[in-house]
């Protein structure tokens, strides 16, 4: 046997199959084989990709349009270009479909621009180059942050497309207070477009306010910081008072909100003045603004004014108020006569504000009730001011009341007068009666200097006697003398005398009349009641007049017995000739014997007496026996 080896070329073939014969002849025989080849054939679609701007997959199809196997194989350059398969066999008619892809969310990673790249199809069938090309657009935004500050409500930025193809954008924010126009749309490449952001204050608290502009297109993704202030004007204090002195004062302007605050401060009166009138404070920042006033020229009086401040976060007044006292006082002089010693100077605040004030004096004679004191707008307040002659002689004496305030100065001049002393005796006469005991004169200096004045003991009778018996009076003052009158042990009947008062302005007396009437009976008590127990009581005999009084007393039951002194003279059922002297009384003891059955007993001690008017009495006894028997005498 021998082996023969048989060698196709398919070169130059066209896809499909292909049949020969191999005719062999011999000495032995003619014998023929039977030859057959496919030739596979390459087709592929499309030819070339695009993928535009927006397009990441593209679907490339591989099919054997031969006969037998189509061998094939896929490569290409680019990272950001993937195959979903890069090698197969497609049998005859087959076709199979290679996904070509570029990234799917966006084109992260690329550079804005056209790319291209080249998918090599290498098979048994032929090869073949598929050119790629890619647009990835750029997206350019100016500015990226937008600062509406306080008082802004619409601002724009740009969005471009800095790359190729067709930039197709969406913007998104989450805050209601935010919006824009468009919110979408497309850009070609080189091109920009203007979007129109506005904010609305509307209904919100002061304060700073943020949000972003998120923008997603088909390159990416990016952003546009939004921010927004809210100010808010907060000053203290309310109220500036600048008293009666203080000249400068100041308040302060906060930003209690967002964003700059923008303020202003007006005021009217010419005599205020504000620095600095106007500025503008960041969030959480204050500024101080000082007031001045000036009160030259002005007349006493009280000033007001208001700071009126205005800002783009709301409004206040601020009240100012100025004083400036005024000094007045009455009378602007004082004089003394010879009897006066306290006068009145009235100082008064004409003005407004406060007036304080000082008085002084120089000489010591003279006194103040008051040396210093404040004065509201309108108050006033009385001094009294005394002199004081004491020991001083006659004449004319000067000083002068000097009054120092926060307004100016004042003087009021003094003037007293010392005349000769002068003795007034008031009232000049004293009538006692029958029973007053003691009585009052007065004794006056209606003149100038120092009275002396005493009473001449010598002339005065045993019954009467004064209280004071000497002293000294400067002008103007007086004394009181006490006088008594004794009736003890005087008969009855009228008495005069006479007080005479001795002094260095001369001599002057009182005439003093009492009068001691008859003896008078009067009892103490008029009712004993023994009980059931008691057995010894008592009761007096008082004479209220003068003289004697001469009395007997009588007991009209035989259980009931009197004594003056039951050790010395006993029990006795009637007592004559008792006597009781001017204004004097007398003790009586009472004893009741309990004799008898048992029941509620009455007597009576009857007194008869010399007494007059009243000469007769009785004292009305009682007392119980609740047990008959005696009880003996203790």
């Amino acid at each position: 046997s021998a082996f023969v080896t048989v060698t196709v070329s398919r070169t130059g073939l066209k896809p499909g199959s292909y049949t020969d014969t191999i005719a062999m002849t011999s000495n032995a025989g003619d014998r023929s084989v039977k030859v057959n080849i496919d030739v596979p054939g390459l087709s592929y679609t499309p030819t070339s990709i695009d993928f535009g701007s927006t397009e990441t997959e593209i679907n490339l199809s591989i099919t054997n349009i031969g006969s037998g196997s189509l061998s094939w194989s896929l490569s290409k350059s680019i990272s950001w270009l993937s195959l979903s398969q890069t090698s197969g066999f497609n049998q005859a008619g087959e076709t199979k479909v290679v996904t070509v892809s570029v990234p799917r969310i966006g084109r992260e990673g690329i550079t804005p621009g056209t790319h291209t790249d080249t998918i090599t199809i290498t098979s048994n069938g032929g090869n073949a180059k598929i050119p790629v090309t890619i647009l990835v657009p750029g997206l350019g935004l100016s500015p990226t942050m937008l600062d509406f500050d306080s008082s802004d409500t619409q601002k724009t930025f740009t969005i471009s497309n800095t790359g190729a193809g067709s930039l197709i954008w969406q913007a998104t924010k989450s805050q209601a207070w935010l919006s824009f126009t468009p919110t979408s749309g497309t850009v070609a490449a080189g091109q920009s477009i203007n979007v129109t952001v506005n904010v609305s204050r509307t209904d919100l608290s002061p304060g700073d306010y943020s949000d972003t502009i998120s923008i997603t297109y088909n390159g990416g993704s990016g952003s546009v910081s939004v921010k927004m202030g809210i100010p808010k004007l907060s000053f203290t204090p309310t109220l500036l008072d600048f008293g009666t002195s203080t000249n400068q004062k100041t308040f302060t302007i906060t930003n209690s909100g967002g964003g700059v605050l923008t303020w202003q401060a007006t005021k009217k009166a010419n005599w205020l003045t504000i620095t600095p009138t106007t500025g503008s404070v960041s969030a959480g920042q204050s500024i101080n603004v000082t007031a001045t006033v000036n009160r030259t020229d002005l007349a006493p009086g009280t000033y007001a004014d208001t700071i009126a401040l205005t800002s783009n976060g709301g409004s206040g007044n601020i009240a100012v108020s100025m004083a400036i006292p005024g000094l007045a006082f009455s009378p602007t002089s004082l004089t003394f006569s010879g009897t006066e010693t306290t006068k009145t100077l009235t100082i008064t605040n004409s003005g407004g504000g406060t007036l304080t004030w000082s008085a002084s004096k120089t000489q010591t004679w003279l006194s103040l009730s008051l040396t210093s004191g404040s004065l509201d707008a309108g108050k006033s307040v009385s001094i009294t001011v005394t002199v004081t002659r004491g020991n001083l002689n006659p004449g004319t004496y000067k000083d002068t009341i000097t009054i120092k305030t926060n307004v100016g100065d004042g003087q009021v001049p003094v003037t007293m007068l010392i005349a000769s002393p002068s003795m007034s005796i008031s009232p000049t006469s004293l009538d006692f009666g029958t029973t007053t005991t003691q009585k009052t004169f007065t004794i006056t200096n209606t003149g100038g200097g120092t009275l002396t004045w005493f009473i001449d003991t010598g002339k005065l009778p045993n019954w009467l006697s004064a209280n004071p018996m000497s002293g000294s009076l400067t002008a103007g003052n007086s004394a009181n003398v006490t006088v008594t009158v004794n009736r003890a042990g005087m008969n009855s009947g009228d008495y005069k005398s006479e007080i005479t008062v001795n002094s260095n302005a001369g001599v002057g007396q009182v005439s003093v009349i009492m009068s001691v009437p008859p003896p008078s009976l009067a009892l103490n008590p008029d009712k004993l009641d023994f009980g059931s127990k008691e057995t010894l009581l008592e009761f007096r005999i008082t004479n209220t007049g003068g003289g004697t009084l001469i009395w007997n007393a009588v007991s009209d039951r035989n259980w009931l017995f009197i004594s003056r002194d039951p050790n010395q003279e006993g029990w006795k059922s009637e007592i004559k000739g008792g006597t009781t002297g001017p204004y004097g009384s007398t003790r009586i003891y009472v004893m009741v014997v309990r004799r008898g059955p048992p029941g509620t007993y009455t007597g009576n001690i009857s007194i008869s007496s010399n007494g007059s008017p009243v000469s007769r009495g009785v004292v009305s006894v009682s007392m119980v026996i609740s047990v008959e028997g005696v009880i003996p005498i203790e």
